[in-house]
């Protein structure tokens, strides 16, 4: 039992360095949504999501998320 086990673990090894590199595409538009998103107001109250419960923190909290 413990063989097949080990055979199974070095297969699973085997397949997962096997793989193909895909290169990431970036869209085309990138720079206008990322200038979108910094601009657009966060933590807004929609469907489910209470929104922010103190609004002096929506500034601090929105800056951090920008500067990522």
């Amino acid at each position: 039992m413990t063989k097949y086990i080990q055979i199974f673990i070095i297969l699973l090894t085997l397949s997962a360095c096997g793989q193909n590199v895909t290169e990431m595409k970036t869209p085309e538009n990138v720079n206008e949504k990322f200038a979108e998103f910094t601009a657009k107001k966060k933590f807004v109250e929609e469907n489910f999501y209470p929104g922010i419960a103190d609004e002096k923190m929506r500034p601090v909290f929105t800056e951090k998320i920008n500067q990522i």
